[in-house]
């Protein structure tokens, strides 16, 4: 025995790791390897180029559990107490008074108070810290300055480190930004028009003019709900504007563009590509520029009642998945192929979104 596991009684020196039987050992050592935050973040973010949500889940909190409060620190205290307690008792072989109920009610109070309150108290200061982040896109989110888009771009990346992603954009004026070189790597679930218009106070109509949205979650985003005054036709007002934005490598499932106005200035050009030829003589395609839409999954995007303007969807994909019911526009977009033009044309026959009708949307206005 070593010189500490000699000084204990004979019980607890069988619990010195140096004693351990081989099938503790091994066990304990895998399940160091599996808490290891370098090689348990290393196992799920090299598990996919996308992990899935709950990989990244498990890590975010583990990360939090261990960097951010002190529950390692009183789980192991715990434990030492509740040891202390417990075989101390058993190995005893004379009676200790009232030492064993004051140890009973010293590991009751580890408990509640450090680890029952930290996690409360931890709770309530990451929802605080939460909503002093939501804030600050709130204070900037009407003001488009090279200042109001430096802020809200710190504030997003502080909320997706706390994991974060569903930001109310509501009432936002934004241009000339572009999300994944701001470090933003989600806006999962994210709003930018609830819906409320038509008010002097909390109108929420959405500008966006030149932003990139390229390669950045966008799941589940609500760009538009639905258009008020959709019933007016083309001489409707658009109360969620989209101007020469870009949606390139990401994919729009879930995501809800209905009734909004998605232009683009310039009418695309004719080709993304031309050809080079090698020392052979053979071609070869050289990309000169990307469409908006380039490596763009479509499947599961709802275009209901949507107007588009100078659009070009080459490049992207599940055309026929996605909802363009009641579009306008869309006949004068340009598509890889006639098959992909296909497959997005017959979809303006498919009523799957159910628009407001005129009492639906005045009720809105009224609320």
């Amino acid at each position: 025995m070593g010189p500490i596991a000699k000084r204990l009684p004979r019980k607890l020196a069988r619990l010195w790791p140096r004693y351990w039987r081989p099938k503790w050992k091994l066990n304990a050592r895998l399940i160091g390897e599996i808490f290891s935050l370098s090689l348990f973040a290393k196992a799920i973010y090299l598990s996919a180029v996308h992990p899935s949500d709950w990989a990244i889940s498990i890590n975010r909190r583990w990360r939090i559990f261990r960097y951010e409060t002190g529950l390692p620190i009183a789980i192991i205290l715990l434990a030492i107490c509740s040891g202390i307690a417990f075989f101390g008792w058993r190995a005893a072989q004379f009676a200790a008074g009232d030492l064993w109920p004051e140890l009973g009610g010293m590991v009751f109070d580890i408990f509640v108070i450090l680890i029952v309150y930290e996690g409360l108290q931890h709770r309530r200061f990451r929802r605080e810290a939460i909503q002093r982040q939501q804030d600050i896109v709130d204070d900037f989110k009407r003001w488009d300055s090279e200042e109001a888009r430096r802020r809200i771009s710190g504030a997003i990346r502080r909320l997706n480190r706390m994991g974060e992603t569903a930001i109310d954009f509501a009432g936002t004026t934004l241009s000339n930004f572009a999300f994944a070189k701001e470090g933003i790597g989600s806006i999962k679930g994210s709003t930018f028009f609830d819906g409320k218009w038509g008010q002097a106070i909390g109108d929420s109509s959405v500008q966006l003019n030149d932003v990139e949205f390229d390669r950045v979650d966008l799941r589940s985003v609500k760009f538009s709900p639905f258009e008020p005054l959709q019933f007016m036709g083309e001489v409707a007002p658009r109360h969620c504007k989209i101007t020469n934005c870009s949606f390139r490598d990401v994919s729009l499932n879930g995501v809800i563009f209905n009734g909004a106005a998605i232009v683009w200035s310039d009418k695309p050009p004719d080709e993304h590509e031309h050809a080079e030829y090698d020392e052979e003589g053979e071609p070869f395609w050289v990309p000169d520029s990307y469409g908006p839409f380039h490596h763009c999954d479509l499947t599961g995007a709802s275009f209901v009642g949507c107007h588009f303007e100078n659009a070009d969807f080459r490049g992207a994909s599940g055309l026929g998945d996605a909802d363009f019911y009641d579009s306008t526009g869309l006949e004068n977009a340009i598509f890889s192929d006639e098959a992909a033009k296909f497959l997005a044309m017959q979809t303006l026959e498919r009523n799957v979104v159910r628009l407001p009708t005129v009492d639906e949307a005045f009720g809105q206005w009224n609320r």
